[in-house]
């Protein structure tokens, strides 16, 4: 969904192009792909979702209808916000990153969890840090670029 009070898709898209540029070569490595094409769609398949949930959630609009959208979870988790907040301070120590990782997650633990058959949460986040927190970062470094 494009948000119409911000509407900065140019910027989003050059931050999450500059992002591909500098990950396709370890992508196509990890992945076994040889095509530079072949790795594009890929990485587009499998990141392109967390890189648009983590620029909503570095937006600071309170009024984005984009944000607001995506507050709701279609499966939320069967865990306090305490327990996954503890969780992921396991893991990480960043706490403006820890807050935005758990609205993230908060949304996608539990399809997350299922879609992988985890058994518990923590593993659950474990594993989902493992494999998108490098994004958030990497996005939140980018922030300057798209405010």
């Amino acid at each position: 969904m494009e948000c119409p009070r911000c509407n900065k898709t140019p910027q989003v898209m050059a931050v999450e192009v500059d992002l591909i540029k500098k990950h396709i070569d370890k992508h196509k490595e990890y992945n076994n792909i040889l095509s530079d094409d072949d790795a594009v769609v890929d990485f587009v398949d499998k990141f392109a979702w967390i890189m648009r949930e983590a620029v909503c959630a570095f937006c600071s609009d309170d009024k984005c209808e984009a944000k607001k959208t995506k507050e709701e979870s279609k499966y939320p988790p069967e865990i306090d916000d305490l327990a996954l907040m503890t969780m992921i301070h396991n893991c990480e120590s960043d706490e403006e990153l820890v807050a935005i990782e758990l609205n993230i997650i908060k949304r996608h633990i539990s399809e997350h969890k299922w879609y992988n058959e985890i058994i518990t949460y923590s593993e659950a986040i474990k594993d989902f840090l493992q494999k998108y927190a490098w994004v958030i970062r990497e996005l939140r470094k980018a922030q300057s670029k798209i405010s």
